[in-house]
């Protein structure tokens, strides 16, 4: 099940990574290119990184050789969406790839980094101000 989360006033999923995955078989992999349209869409709101064409990225994924090119790629958009959200970067765009090949469990893998982004984000904006600015500080002790 999908849960979805509001990071300044943009809605993002956190999917399920098997599920995500699993649905590739009944749908006979159909929507891992919904998926894969859907995450590219959402970094490239959250990077606010105009030039992410989620339908380029997801067509690209029918072209051999290059859609390894743009699985790596969405994996270094996911490592910048995880330093923008305070984490370390902690997703390796090599390991994505080498898991897009085999039976494609980038899916599972990259859907768990962004997870971790949206929980990130959400506790960062959620600790901050109100206004967004310093935290108030308190009138000097009377007396």
């Amino acid at each position: 099940m999908a849960t979805l989360v509001t990071i300044d006033g943009q809605v993002y999923k956190k999917r399920s990574p098997f599920g995500v995955w699993l649905l590739i078989f009944p749908t006979i992999a159909i929507y891992s290119f919904v998926w894969y349209y859907k995450i590219n869409k959402e970094l490239r709101a959250f990077l606010k990184d105009e030039s992410i064409k989620p339908w380029l990225m997801t067509l690209s994924l029918i072209v051999p050789l290059w859609n390894y090119y743009t699985i790596y790629r969405t994996g270094e958009r996911i490592g910048r969406a995880e330093q923008q959200a305070g984490l370390q970067m902690s997703v390796q765009p090599i390991l994505g790839l080498v898991a897009a090949i085999v039976a494609s469990l980038h899916m599972i893998y990259y859907q768990s980094e962004l997870n971790k982004v949206w929980d990130a984000a959400v506790r960062a904006r959620s600790s901050a101000p109100a206004g967004g600015g310093p935290p108030p500080v308190p009138p000097p002790p009377i007396g």
